[in-house]
């Protein structure tokens, strides 16, 4: 296992030390960033408020939807650890098997919740393009995590997580083939909005609602 919990901490801390960068070259290019044409610059700016600011209090819902789940299932001794980028709870092991396995489920229906959140806000809130195009980040952020990176890490052994409860022998049942047909089929979309041109059309179209391609995201 080589993401172990204090690795994971190391790297939250480097993203926090670039969270503060960041913070500054958004002060700096705040005029430009909040005015009515968006620059390549105003994209590169976007994206960072959309990983550095917007995923840590993700990360803590998704904490949350963990502990929340536990508690109600009657966990004792339920502790959230929390560092920005990256979090775990513990608990007493006093659960099921099953009730372990929707434990862990929770936190990760609560990203994918979020990512749909992000992208309703950025579809129908009544906010500037650039603020659109960052809450479109933040989707795509989420859901290339808890689709992709997060059950890959796990998976392939880089990370005892989430994962390894959701699809491990020991705890496998019907969700587990119900939620990997979900995320396969997740998967399958996000790439295509991802990486495909008629897809990153559509997140330009109906997530940006941009009327003309900003510059350095044309086809």
């Amino acid at each position: 296992m080589f993401l172990t919990p204090g690795i994971l901490t190391i790297i939250s801390i480097i993203y926090g030390v670039l969270a503060i960068r960041m913070a500054f070259a958004v002060w700096k290019g705040r005029k430009s960033l909040f005015d009515d044409t968006v620059t390549p610059e105003d994209m590169r700016l976007a994206n960072g408020i959309a990983f550095y600011f917007l995923w840590p209090p993700v990360v803590l819902l998704h904490e949350g939807g963990h502990a929340l789940v536990a508690a109600l299932f009657g966990a004792q001794g339920i502790r959230l650890h929390y560092f920005g980028y990256w979090g775990e709870i513990a608990y007493l092991s006093t659960l099921t098997n099953r009730q372990d396995w929707w434990v862990a489920l929770a936190g990760n229906f609560v990203s994918y919740a979020m990512g749909i959140a992000l992208a309703l806000a950025a579809r129908y809130g009544r906010v500037s393009l650039i603020w659109r195009i960052i809450l479109a980040s933040a989707a795509m952020e989420q859901w290339y995590v808890v689709l992709f990176w997060y059950p890959m890490i796990c998976l392939f052994g880089a990370f005892s997580g989430d994962f390894n409860v959701i699809y491990g022998r020991p705890y496998w049942w019907a969700g587990s083939t119900i939620t990997a047909a979900i995320g396969v089929v997740s998967l399958v979309a996000y790439c295509w909005a991802a990486y495909y041109e008629g897809g990153k059309a559509w997140v330009r179209e109906n997530l940006w609602r941009a009327a003309a391609t900003p510059p350095g995201q044309g086809e």
